[in-house]
């Protein structure tokens, strides 16, 4: 992983959000790798993602939501709860 600029780099909210996306992702026996194959990506590009190196965007959203068999929606609902307990 290279070193990412200032303006890369993830805000307080999104290594939150990518914190509580990681706990979904393990109850749901989702890593990094299926993810990656999910997007076309590589597992680096998940990983800086999902580790709050750099922001989380809504493709990766998808994509685990996809590999859960959720809609984005309740990903995004499940999200925003876990959040909101843990303020």
């Amino acid at each position: 992983m290279g070193m990412v600029k200032p303006q890369d780099a993830a805000s307080e909210f999104s290594r939150t959000l990518a914190s509580h996306l990681r706990d979904v992702m393990h109850e749901g026996h989702v890593t990094q790798m299926m993810i990656a194959r999910e997007m076309g990506r590589s597992q680096a590009f998940v990983s800086e993602r999902t580790g709050g190196v750099r922001p989380i965007d809504t493709d990766v959203l998808d994509a685990v939501a996809r590999l859960l068999g959720w809609s984005s929606g309740r990903l995004w609902a499940e999200l925003g709860q876990r959040i909101t307990r843990n303020q």
